[in-house]
């Protein structure tokens, strides 16, 4: 049954994903509107993380993993014990790990050394090393300090004290980032090196991970 129709607020929808787990009642699949309806309070403030905690609770899954792509953003040393406790702990555990694999991901991809061209007349190693290799080593770590933004020593971590690191850095900043470093260039080669390089980071960003 459609009921979008009567367009129930978050309180009801609740209460019908908990009776429906009483009854034993199956949880409500990727087709069924009752899916839809849930995972649309992902767009409200703090909607998406009642979405993930009440599909940690009683599922689907499927609405956990939907909606954990919505909580990129979520800093994760503020989260409370009261939320900690509805997604249980191993849904929590998944929350940071989504995000701190997409950290070692962010890593891995944009700290790896540019190669350039041989040393020529114009752009000799020390002109490469002062206009392009120097600012790229300085701009791409940055890019990992950027997403670095608290230290945190909350208690739900299972770790212990650990930084707490942005999971949702978008491929447009890597690129405002980078790509001054182009503009500055002398060497028409080396800016088309760094640009292809900077194209190579953006897609392989966009392609990690997003949910649990």
């Amino acid at each position: 049954m459609d009921v979008s129709s009567y367009a129930p607020d978050w309180d009801t929808l609740k209460e019908v994903v908990e009776a429906m787990h009483r009854y034993a009642i199956p949880s409500p699949s990727p087709t069924d509107p009752l899916f839809a309806l849930l995972l649309s309070h992902v767009h409200r403030p703090g909607g998406a993380q009642d979405v993930y905690a009440l599909s940690a609770q009683f599922g689907p899954h499927a609405l956990a993993v939907a909606s954990s792509e919505h909580l990129l953003s979520l800093d994760l040393s503020t989260v409370s014990d009261e939320w900690a406790d509805r997604c249980g702990a191993i849904y929590l555990k998944r929350m940071f790990f989504l995000h701190l694999g997409r950290i070692q991901a962010l890593k891995r991809i944009v700290l790896v050394p540019l190669t350039l061209h041989a040393s020529r007349a114009g752009c000799n190693r020390d002109e490469q090393q002062h206009n392009v290799l120097r600012p790229w080593m300085f701009a791409t770590a940055q890019l990992v300090v950027e997403a670095k933004y608290v230290h945190s020593s909350h208690v739900i971590f299972p770790y212990g004290n650990t930084s707490i690191y942005r999971a949702d850095l978008s491929p447009s900043l890597i690129e405002g980032r980078l790509n001054p470093i182009v503009y500055r260039c002398s060497c028409s080669q080396c800016a088309e090196i760094m640009s292809a390089r900077i194209k190579a980071i953006t897609q392989e960003w966009s392609s990690v991970k997003r949910t649990i």
